[in-house]
């Protein structure tokens, strides 16, 4: 008798733990950052009356949930406001909320070509729905149950969510005019520079040999700033100054921080290994990908591997070879004279929102649109 108890007592613990696993994998959730439960049309609601009843002022929540008139506490609202949130349409401010440069040029564009850009950029910034796009682009998306076994398998999106996943991608895809409808009813996703993606994730463990605790670079309140500089007097100089001057040093000196770039470091010694410590130690990273540059290419990718932020700009023209960040990346346009300041402005306030959402107390510190975290997330650097 003994060792039946003994045996049913086995089972019993057997089966509580199988159903605890069941109940884990069941209950396992994923975040509105990742993917937000509204589309971007919908959500784009919550930020029109910023624009046009409070004239881009910020606001309360309560006042928007007055001026869509919805209940404030309402799930639905909540999922609209975090939504908006998601897609960086909307940043908040302490208690209140503003509109993003994003959204300015939604709402009041200069041209349709820049308004289709900002939309694509918004679409593009929860992390699973830059994941999506960018593994489909150019491929047909797959149909019926295979669709609906790829977002559970592949994108970890619970099977209670899967049908409102796919009406958020194809909703979002085709009000961004990213979805190609064929007449044979399938359908593509069309992005450019989409990279090819490498399905295995292997656990990866890399011990850096640079002395964390030798190092005598000061890494607080430190933005490096990986850019083309050039031979003095060219244009590529002349661009990384003028960036430099109007556009990076401004937005940061807003947060009491200092800019570093490569050919103005002070201190003494060998100024490669200087770079590398930079890269590996600052709390944020802004790196220039204009004019294609190799070297800045190589020293993102190098932050890139210790998962800490970085912050993209890019000359408008310039194209970037990979878009799984495209949402993040900040585009300058300086090709008009009598514009030019105005655009640097633009830019200028998107670059303080991105480094504000940086410096957030509840920011994991890490950058949820950088390629290497998406798609390595068991990679770890040891600073040894």
């Amino acid at each position: 008798m003994a060792k039946r108890t003994k045996s049913a007592v086995k089972k019993a613990a057997s089966k509580t733990a199988t159903k605890a696993i069941e109940s884990a994998k069941v209950k396992k959730q994923i975040s509105n950052t990742d993917l937000p439960r509204k589309t971007l049309e919908e959500c784009l609601d919550v930020a029109r009356p910023i624009h046009e009843t409070y004239a881009d002022s910020n606001v309360s929540w309560d006042e928007i949930a007055a001026a869509l008139s919805r209940g404030s506490q309402t799930a639905a609202f909540k999922y609209l406001v975090w939504g908006a949130q998601a897609y960086g349409l909307i940043l908040r401010d302490g208690e209140a909320y503003q509109l993003t440069e994003t959204s300015r040029k939604i709402f009041a564009p200069e041209s349709e070509a820049e308004r289709r850009e900002s939309l694509i950029k918004a679409s593009t910034i929860p992390t699973i729905l830059s994941r999506f796009y960018t593994d489909y682009n150019g491929k047909f998306l797959p149909e019926g149950e295979f669709f609906d076994n790829i977002l559970n398998s592949r994108y970890s999106i619970p099977k209670d969510r899967i049908n409102e996943a796919k009406d958020i991608i194809l909703s979002n895809a085709r009000y961004c005019g990213l979805l190609i409808e064929h007449d044979s009813g399938k359908m593509t996703i069309r992005l450019e520079g989409a990279p090819i993606r490498n399905e295995s994730q292997p656990e990866i463990s890399i011990q850096s040999e640079i002395d964390n605790g030798s190092s005598e670079i000061d890494s607080e309140n430190i933005c490096f700033y990986i850019t083309p500089i050039g031979d003095e007097g060219t244009e590529v100089r002349r661009h990384a100054d003028m960036l430099l001057k109007h556009l990076i040093e401004p937005a940061f000196a807003k947060f009491n921080y200092k800019v570093i770039r490569a050919d103005k470091i002070e201190k003494s010694g060998l100024i490669s290994q200087q770079i590398f410590e930079y890269l590996v130690s600052c709390k944020i990273c802004v790196a220039d990908l204009s004019y294609g540059n190799p070297n800045a290419f190589y020293e993102l990718g190098i932050r890139h591997m210790i998962k800490k932020p970085s912050i993209q700009i890019i000359r408008k023209g310039d194209k970037i070879p990979f878009d799984v960040s495209q949402g993040r990346t900040i585009t300058v346009d300086i090709s008009d004279t009598y514009t030019v300041m105005d655009k640097i402005e633009s830019a200028k306030n998107e670059l303080m929102e991105h480094i504000k959402a940086i410096l957030d107390p509840s920011s994991s510190g890490q950058s949820d649109d950088n390629p290497v975290a998406v798609y390595l997330p068991k990679l770890t650097i040891r600073m040894i």
